[in-house]
């Protein structure tokens, strides 16, 4: 045989969709939490706006 695992096609791609699906997770999370910030400054802005 002589292959490695890093060799065999079935577990890089299995590896490779891991590796894509934590990186989608970890940017859903950070654009919710962006979102939720633009909310909370947007919020404060238009108070601040509205009472000047």
């Amino acid at each position: 045989m002589g292959q490695g695992m890093m060799e065999d096609p079935l577990f890089v791609a299995d590896a490779a969709a891991c590796v894509r699906d934590e990186r989608r997770n970890y940017d859903n999370l950070a654009a919710q939490d962006i979102a939720r910030r633009y909310r909370r400054h947007q919020a404060l802005y238009a108070s601040t706006l509205w009472t000047a």
